[in-house]
C-alpha cells in the first residue's frame, strides 16, 4: 500500500547511485594507494542528509570491517526521483578515505599538536564554517583532501588534479 512509493524512491536512488559508482569509481585505488584493504565498501543514498555526505566505519555482525559512505542526493529529475552526478565521485572518495587517513593523523597527533595550535587560528573562521571546530579536524580534512586530489589526478589526469587542488 502506502509504502510502495517510498520503496520505489529508495530503489531508484540505490540503482542510480550504484550505476554511477560502477561506471566511475575505482575501489582498487584504496588498497593500492594506502597499501591495505580496510574493509568492505558500502554506499548509502543520503535521502535525508540535505547537501551533506558523511562516512561511517564499524565492525559488522560477521566481524568484518564496514566502510560506509552516505552520499547526498545531487538533484532530482522531473519525476522527483533522486539523481547522482559524476561530480559526487570525489565526495564519495573523500568519505571513504577518512577510514584510511584519519588513523594516520590520530597516530601522529602529538607530533602535530604544536603546528595545529599555531596554524589553526589563521584558518579558524573557514574551518568553523565547515563545522571543523578544532585543530585536529584541520589535519583530518587536509590529509583526506590531499588524497582525493591524488585520486583525481590518477584517474582524471594531472590537470583535473590541479584544478581540484586549487579549489581546495
Amino acid at each position: 500500500g502506502s509504502l510502495n512509493p517510498i520503496r520505489s524512491l529508495y530503489r531508484v536512488a540505490e540503482e542510480r547511485l550504484s550505476s554511477l559508482v560502477n561506471q566511475n569509481l575505482h575501489f582498487e585505488w584504496f588498497s593500492d594507494y594506502f597499501g591495505v584493504q580496510k574493509g568492505n565498501f558500502r554506499l548509502v543514498p543520503g535521502m535525508l542528509t540535505g547537501g551533506s555526505s558523511y562516512a561511517v566505519q564499524f565492525t559488522g555482525q560477521g566481524g568484518e570491517n564496514e566502510i560506509w559512505s552516505v552520499t547526498s542526493i545531487s538533484t532530482i529529475d522531473s519525476m522527483g526521483m533522486p539523481e547522482f552526478s559524476p561530480r559526487a565521485i570525489p565526495t564519495i572518495i573523500h568519505e571513504f578515505t577518512h577510514s584510511y587517513s584519519n588513523p594516520i593523523i590520530a597516530e601522529n597527533i602529538s607530533e602535530l599538536s604544536e603546528a595545529g595550535e599555531n596554524c589553526y587560528p589563521v584558518v579558524k573562521k573557514q574551518m568553523e564554517a565547515g563545522a571543523y571546530g578544532v585543530w585536529q579536524a584541520m589535519f583530518y580534512e587536509y590529509l583526506v583532501r590531499a588524497c582525493v586530489i591524488r585520486y583525481v589526478a590518477a584517474f582524471d589526469g594531472p590537470d583535473a588534479g590541479r584544478r581540484l587542488m586549487l579549489r581546495e
